[in-house]
């Protein structure tokens, strides 16, 4: 757990920093590595995180190239990089709400009522709400429609951040009833890439309308 976390955090480093192919490339070994380790017990996070970091090692503006072509060069293959981040959290979205969306378990519900008799990472301490048939279903086609509407949604300049803030309560949801943190984090994290110079103005925006006055 210690070595993902450090590994989300340099994923963040990555996605927020100038840094070089060599430190993205060191980057990917570690979580490289992680995933070896652990590829008895590996869980979606590992796999996400791994993913990731290869799609990352592009993401590098050091060092600066000083010819025309290799700037050239340098910037596609950038913007190439971040479009597969992109389209790897879309298809993972994809890949599980199809197989959501053919399972008779997640279509009548079922499903949450499994997670109830998780012990193991069913949170004991939430109220009983997955043993009543009408939230296990509501909760059942939400998840579905959220998976597969982030597919196609998430691309609209006009509704990438609300469709990136319930995707944030999604996990944190996941996070709180299935006490997975790790899966949690890592795909909140990977909503970095989909952010453009616009969203982060936006976003500056809302917060200083929102702080009191000085």
């Amino acid at each position: 757990n210690v070595f993902f976390g450090i590994g989300v955090v340099l994923l963040v480093v990555v996605l927020f920093t100038n840094v070089n192919y060599i430190g993205n490339l060191v980057f990917f070994y570690l979580t490289f590595n992680l995933y070896v380790i652990n590829l008895p017990i590996a869980d979606g996070s590992d796999v996400v995180l791994f993913m990731l970091s290869l799609w990352c090692i592009p993401i590098a503006t050091l060092p600066v190239i000083s010819n025309e072509r290799g700037k050239v060069i340098q910037k596609v293959l950038y913007n190439l990089a971040l479009l597969f981040c992109q389209i790897q959290v879309a298809y993972i979205y994809f890949i599980s709400g199809l197989d959501k969306l053919m399972s008779d378990t997640w279509r009548s519900g079922v499903a949450f009522d499994y997670i109830r008799h998780l012990e193991v990472l069913y949170n004991p301490v939430l109220p009983p709400i997955f043993a009543s048939e009408f939230w296990n279903i509501i909760f059942s086609w939400s998840t579905i429609l959220f998976e597969l509407s982030f597919v196609f949604l998430v691309w609209n300049r006009s509704i990438r951040l609300p469709m990136l803030l319930i995707g944030c309560i999604f996990h944190l949801f996941i996070w709180i009833v299935l006490s997975l943190p790790d899966f949690a984090l890592i795909m909140i994290t990977s909503y970095l890439v989909f952010l453009k110079d616009s969203d982060y103005d936006r976003i500056k925006s809302w917060v200083k309308r929102r702080l009191p006055s000085r």
